[in-house]
């Protein structure tokens, strides 16, 4: 029998996030990269003067990136870049930043890139030297939210505009976005949703105490999340056990209200393998997003995780969820938990089907496909 040689490709990503600290469209995408066998070096989210303000604690790997290497390897085919410290005056003067994205991309010129992804907003001179450095590799703008819908200073949302308009009209870009509401900034090249890690997030039968509820939320405290809802949801069913796994990186004080409540558990932040066997145990998903711009224009992982895992899901009605073929329950619109208690094995196990289509393995092919089948040079 004969099987398709796979051509390693050496894939480079600009993230927005830390690799070990986030879990979102980026880290996936990079280890579904190496799933297929490629090499990927992943350039973490440069500390700035946003990301101190929003956490204290940034101060120490402030310190760490100063004495790191520049260059380490995380896993057998996924390379760590340190990308060092975002200048301020970046944010005012084009100057500084191409000199900070300069002097980034120097520590890669001994690399034969085959395909470029970029998630920052503030991407477009990233790109634009991109071109020059590696005259090989195709390249493109991977849009996973609207980064002008997020609180944000006046000035700073000026000039990711500005990027993204830029990065939008260059025709050398391939546009890749995850939400159709996405599609406002300009043409694209291929719309794919979120996706899930199917061999992670594995369908289960669960049998469901409906008078014993047990409902998880898993995934980071951030503006996304609508804090009046959840505290008026969890005071008025208490004789629901709400569980909320991940990190705190809001300062909203009702946080602390939600969190004195006596059927609440807040269960921390986890090494992110262990994520799906911790909610796996739970009854109920919950996604209690704020419908507004900003949640209308991202795509939900956790939605896709919980649907493969075969738990019924409770969720405010933001545009992907509605849009969704999924049975969902949408607590906007009166569904109770008691009632996504009573969802069926069968119905549950057509949410799996739908959910498991949208595998970050596939959409990686999609990538992959996408640039070798692209002509612009």
């Amino acid at each position: 029998m004969n099987s398709k040689v796979v051509k390693k490709k050496v894939i480079l990503i600009n993230s927005i996030s830390n690799f070990s600290d986030d879990d979102g469209s980026m880290q996936k995408i990079a280890r579904s990269f190496e799933l297929l066998g490629h090499e990927v070096i992943y350039i973490e989210k440069p500390i700035s003067i946003f990301n101190m303000a929003r956490n204290w604690r940034n101060i120490f790997i402030i310190f760490n990136r100063f004495f790191s290497k520049k260059i380490h390897l995380e896993r057998k085919n996924i390379s760590i870049v340190n990308p060092g410290v975002f200048p301020i005056f970046g944010y005012f003067i084009s100057y500084f930043r191409k000199r900070y994205e300069l002097k980034k991309l120097s520590y890669l010129k001994k690399y034969n890139f085959d395909i470029i992804i970029n998630y920052d907003p503030l991407g477009d001179f990233f790109l634009h030297l991109c071109k020059d450095y590696f005259k090989n590799a195709k390249i493109g703008f991977y849009n996973t939210q609207d980064f002008l819908a997020t609180p944000q200073p006046s000035f700073l949302k000026k000039v990711r505009l500005s990027s993204i308009n830029s990065i939008y009209n260059d025709r050398f870009n391939k546009i890749i976005i995850s939400n159709p509401n996405l599609e406002k900034y300009g043409k694209y090249d291929i719309l794919l949703f979120g996706g899930v890690e199917t061999d992670k997030f594995k369908f289960r039968i669960k049998k469901i105490d409906s008078k014993n509820l047990n409902v998880i939320y898993h995934g980071t405290f951030n503006v996304a999340l609508d804090y009046d809802l959840i505290f008026k949801t969890i005071s008025s069913n208490f004789h629901i056990t709400f569980n909320f796994l991940g990190p705190i990186k809001d300062t909203n004080s009702t946080i602390d209200r939600i969190f004195s409540l006596k059927n609440v558990n807040h269960l921390g932040s986890v090494d992110y393998s262990k994520v799906p066997d911790i909610i796996a145990k739970y009854d109920i998903g919950f996604i209690p997003y704020y419908v507004n711009e900003l949640t209308d224009s991202v795509t939900s992982l956790k939605l896709y995780e919980y649907l493969s895992i075969g738990m019924p899901v409770v969720t405010t009605s933001y545009s992907e969820a509605i849009n969704n073929n999924s049975k969902l329950f949408f607590i906007d619109d009166g569904d109770t938990f008691e009632d996504a208690a009573l969802l069926t094995e069968e119905v549950l196990m057509r949410n799996y089907n739908i959910a498991s289509k949208k595998s970050w393995l596939t959409n990686t092919k999609k990538i992959i496909d996408l640039y070798e089948n692209s002509n612009t040079k």
